[in-house]
């Protein structure tokens, strides 16, 4: 009696040891989507970073162009130093 007792206990682990492979197999392919979607995530924001950065690199750029310009009308529209001295 004891034998089919270890049998029947054997084969009731097994078909436990089953339904625990299934049930992890089915979380980790859950778990393989999960970091495929955030993977594709992370990619779309290290690409949104990257376009900004050159969106503040143009600015800055765009800005220093502006205040150059503006510096180099307004030395045409003052009078130099030697013009002043000359007028007196």
């Amino acid at each position: 009696m004891s034998l089919v007792s270890d049998f029947f206990s054997l084969a009731k682990r097994v078909v436990n040891l089953a339904d625990d492979l299934k049930r992890y197999q089915e979380e980790i392919k859950e778990v393989r989507k999960e970091l495929r979607d955030l993977t594709l995530a992370v990619h779309g924001i290290a690409q949104e970073l990257r376009h900004t950065k050159e969106r503040g690199e143009d600015a800055h750029a765009r800005i220093l162009l502006e205040v150059e310009n503006k510096l180099l009308k307004l030395g045409r529209e003052l009078p130099s130093g030697d013009d002043r001295e000359e007028k007196q």
